[in-house]
């Protein structure tokens, strides 16, 4: 069977965000799209990114009652997928406050919280058994220099997955940028799987697998 071909056009909001510049913030996109979001990538676009992320985290981390760590949570596609596994003991970060507004009337979040990981958030070191993330790193996003706030909200050899777009991973180089947390001892990197996250358009991404240091 000839392969699919994927002719749609990024366009609206999707569009602004990944046109960003590294100086440039995606809050305001975020908190206008919230409503929105959900529609516009999962409907138009076959976003998933989120069940991506989801399948390789339920390799990793086989305690249901685990407390885990939604960081960039959006909307909460994460969280519905996770709930929807069994895991019900679940918290989410985002700087958006819109996003957040959708994910809490999902109802798959035992607590929800404003954060920006680009400073110091007001969490404990060592809160949290597991992290998961996915699409917070890139130009007006979170840069890899703020894995370790994330890592420190982790407890010791936590499991870890992040879901990013290859424009992030190739592209910025955040591979490098996240092999040297590696080599100075911040995670350990278990591996590295490519694939498509939008079953109509061409947009390649990368799932890691970690484990917290310790």
């Amino acid at each position: 069977m000839a392969p699919k071909q994927i002719k749609k056009q990024q366009q609206g909001p999707l569009k602004r965000v990944t046109l960003l510049e590294a100086n440039e913030s995606s809050l305001d996109i975020y908190d206008e799209w919230a409503n929105d979001y959900d529609s516009d990538l999962v409907a138009a676009y076959g976003y998933r990114a989120p069940q991506l992320a989801v399948d390789a985290f339920v390799a990793m981390c086989t305690d249901r009652d685990a407390l885990i760590m939604d960081f960039g949570c959006g909307t909460g596609l994460v969280g519905v997928d996770l709930a929807s596994r069994g895991f019900n003991n679940v918290h989410g970060l985002d700087v958006s406050t819109g996003m957040l507004d959708v994910a809490q009337k999902t109802d798959s979040y035992a607590h929800l919280m404003v954060g920006d990981l680009t400073s110091t958030i007001d969490v404990a070191d060592a809160a949290y058994d597991a992290l998961i993330c996915v699409g917070i790193f890139g130009n007006g996003h979170v840069t890899a220099d703020n894995l370790p706030e994330m890592l420190r909200t982790a407890k010791p050899k936590a499991p870890i997955v992040i879901y990013l777009n290859d424009m992030a991973y190739t592209g910025l180089d955040y591979s490098s940028a996240f092999q040297k947390l590696a080599s100075d001892g911040h995670w350990n990197i278990i591996g590295a799987e490519t694939s498509n996250y939008m079953s109509e358009l061409e947009r390649p991404g990368w799932t890691l697998v970690g484990q917290n240091a310790g």
